[in-house]
């Protein structure tokens, strides 16, 4: 089975996670798909509500944020 994985940067409020939950719940069922996104920041609206309306299963890494950090 052929696989798709789609990384988002982040899942916060906006046409890009639209984009990729849309494509990765209506694909053809042939392929097997994974949806992967980092952290919103604290001046970000979530869209998690998105991606469970639809059902999804995603991956959330927290590492992955807008804000550089050279700590983390």
């Amino acid at each position: 089975m052929p696989k798709v994985l789609r990384i988002l940067n982040r899942f916060n409020l906006g046409g890009p996670t639209y984009n990729a939950a849309y494509l990765t719940k209506y694909l053809s069922p042939e392929f097997d798909t994974l949806l992967i996104g980092g952290a919103i920041d604290e001046s970000e609206n979530s869209s998690m509500h998105i991606i469970n309306q639809l059902g999804l299963h995603t991956i959330n890494i927290k590492e992955m944020k807008r804000e550089i950090s050279l700590k983390k």
